[in-house]
């Protein structure tokens, strides 16, 4: 079965970093705070970034992605809910993204995620396996936070 492609996805999201890892992959409509430095690199990539959180920001997007920061009083939930949007949580997303890879690693705990991902990322790119990363601080190995690779890791 073909699957359909996405025209318009929009996250609602707090955290910069958790945003950039699916805007690198495939968003065009972004919905987050983020520094300066990001927004252009977001607008490089084809993503509307909007500054304030917004129930107008919602319109007629074919998915909706939100974090587990964003309460039930948000402007874009309530804008989504009241148009009856398809949406998936973050992980959730991140659950299917991680069905495109033959060998798929998540870090997972209460504490060290990041450290832990960035030792294991440094390791795969010292033995040359061009994975794709997602971590959640910056690596300098990367020189940011998100790495897209082309093998199946």
């Amino acid at each position: 079965m073909k699957q359909k492609s996405l025209a318009a996805v929009i996250f609602i999201m707090s955290n910069r970093n958790s945003a950039s890892f699916s805007t690198s992959i495939f968003l065009q409509n972004v919905l987050l705070k983020v520094r300066k430095s990001q927004i252009n690199e977001l607008k490089k990539l084809g993503a509307t970034v909007y500054k304030w959180h917004s129930e107008n920001n919602i319109t007629n997007q074919d998915l909706v992605v939100y974090t587990a920061a964003i309460h039930e009083d948000n402007p874009e939930w309530l804008g989504m809910k009241a148009l009856n949007l398809p949406n998936l949580s973050r992980a959730e997303l991140l659950g299917q993204m991680m069905k495109n890879y033959e060998t798929p690693i998540a870090i997972s705990g209460t504490h060290g995620k990041t450290t832990t991902t960035s030792m294991l990322s440094h390791i795969l790119l010292e033995a040359e396996t061009d994975p794709t990363i997602s971590v959640g601080g910056i690596l300098n190995a990367s020189g940011g936070n998100i790495r897209v690779g082309n093998s199946g890791i």
